[in-house]
Parts: structure tokens; C-alpha cells; sequence
């Protein structure tokens, strides 16, 4: 008898004695793994682990999704808050406020590039009141430099409105041109 027989034969005799046994348990390791591995592509979603995978997901809601279905496919939030018919949820540099349980808005703050914030002094006063209405965005960087923060609002436009800070200053854009200023 050829040797690969022979060992084949070995291993079976070496079974027999386990008879129904052996396939029972055999069978019950392969519904184990295979719960596990149901259990692993589970259709939940959690946030995924970078910021730009977040940022995807959180643009793609659509307006009025509601605060379950945000909680269901991000995850529990950073911090939550609520009051009358009004909440709002973060995520990393995101806020999702809600009213009435329905998705209002999405904006996300960025804090300076170079981690230095601008202090109050009448140079900003001067020259954010220099600025006119419509200047673009670019000529505004230019002017008064890298903002404290931007928060973005992707809501109500075409394109998202951004929100520069100055020191005590707050400039709107919209589609790229200065709308307001706030102090």
C-alpha cells in the first residue's frame, strides 16, 4: 500500500473511536467561525478611523437624516447637547445640529495653521473695516493673514459658507466673496 494511503487510513481508524463525536464537534467549530466572522461584517457603521472618511460621510447626509441614523452610522459623538427641540452632536472638528430631531446643519471648525492666534489690536479693527463687501477670499488672506479659525457651514448654498476669525472678528463668505462682517 502506498504510503499517502496508508496515512490516510491511519487517520481515519485514529477518528473512528470519536464516531458521531468528532463530527459534532468538527461541526460545531465551523458554526462558530462562522457566527464570528457574520459578526465581523456586521452592517452597523462606525466611524471610520481617519478624518477624511468622516468628513465623506458626514457631507453625505442628507438634510432632515435623522439624529438616530447619525448616531447609528457614526457612532456615539464626542460630546451631545440638547434643549427644547434642538440638539447637536460633534464629531472631532464637526457639529450636527438638529431641530426637531431632523439634521439642520453640518459645519466643521479649523483652528490655525500655525497655532498662534491673532490678539485683539486696532491694526485688525482697521483693516477688517477697510474691507469691502464682496472681496473674495484669497484677497482677504492676504490682507490679514491666516485666520484663528474657520468654520465651515454646508448648508443653504452651492457651496459651502465659510466663517474666518480675526481676534474678535467674524467674516462670512459666501461663494467666495466677503458677506459680512461681525464683531
Amino acid at each position: 500500500m502506498d504510503p499517502h494511503r496508508q496515512a490516510l487510513r491511519l487517520g481515519a481508524l485514529r477518528m473512528a473511536p470519536l464516531g458521531g463525536i468528532g463530527v459534532w464537534l468538527m461541526l460545531a467549530c465551523v458554526v462558530m467561525l462562522g457566527a464570528f466572522l457574520v459578526g465581523c461584517g456586521d452592517s452597523h457603521q462606525e466611524t471610520e478611523a481617519t478624518p477624511r472618511a468622516l468628513a465623506r460621510q458626514i457631507v453625505n447626509f442628507k438634510q432632515g437624516v435623522s439624529v438616530d441614523l447619525v448616531k447609528q452610522r457614526l457612532g456615539e459623538p464626542d460630546a451631545e447637547r440638547s434643549g427644547g427641540n434642538s440638539e447637536s452632536l460633534s464629531y472631532g472638528i464637526w457639529q450636527l445640529s438638529f431641530v426637531n430631531n431632523r439634521l439642520e446643519t453640518r459645519s466643521k471648525l479649523i483652528g490655525p495653521k500655525n497655532g498662534h492666534l491673532v490678539l485683539q489690536s486696532p491694526k485688525v479693527t482697521k483693516k477688517v473695516l477697510q474691507l469691502e463687501i464682496g472681496t473674495k477670499l484669497k484677497e482677504v488672506e492676504t490682507k490679514l493673514g491666516a485666520p484663528e479659525t474657520v468654520a465651515v457651514i454646508y448648508e443653504g448654498q452651492s457651496r459651502p459658507i465659510r466663517i474666518l476669525s480675526y481676534a474678535s472678528w467674524e467674516l462670512t463668505f459666501v461663494d467666495g466673496a466677503l458677506s459680512q462682517r461681525a464683531q
